[in-house]
């Protein structure tokens, strides 16, 4: 038959696997005419209070106090806003611009017009080009 372990110290935090070490220290006591505190037995571990808190300030989200399990999360990143960089774009040479956006600089869609005989259509080829940034232009006229 199995015995009914005492009740722990009312106001003292501790595991139900220390109840065997309290309980056979108690026993123990009891049987030598002493008595115990709970302060006297040693090895508890030393335990987190439900009343502390996890706080947490942008772009963390989350957190609260100890009493239930808590999750954590990270905003994504905007102009004004810290925060975790968003899924990658589906393009290969993406990349992520100021502005939060992913943005491929080779698949814009530029229209160059002109004559080619005139060479207005060179011009607007290299305005367009270093409008994008892929080339600084310093040619003259």
């Amino acid at each position: 038959m199995a015995e009914i372990l005492p009740p722990p110290p009312v106001g003292e935090p501790f595991a139900s696997y220390q109840w065997d070490d309290w309980y056979r220290k108690v026993r123990k006591t009891i049987n030598d005419g002493q008595t115990v505190s709970w302060s006297s037995i040693t090895g508890k571990p030393v335990l987190v209070e439900g009343t502390r808190t996890i706080n947490t300030t942008a772009p963390l989200t989350g957190g609260g106090n100890l009493s239930a399990d808590r999750t954590l999360g990270i905003d994504t990143f905007t102009t004004t806003t810290k925060g975790a960089v968003p899924a990658g774009g589906t393009v290969a040479n993406t990349y992520l611009r100021q502005d939060a956006t992913f943005e491929d600089p080779l698949n814009r869609g530029v229209v160059v017009t002109g004559s080619r005989s005139a060479g207005t259509a060179l011009t607007n080829l290299l305005t367009a080009l270093a409008s994008l940034g892929i080339i600084l232009d310093t040619t003259t006229v």
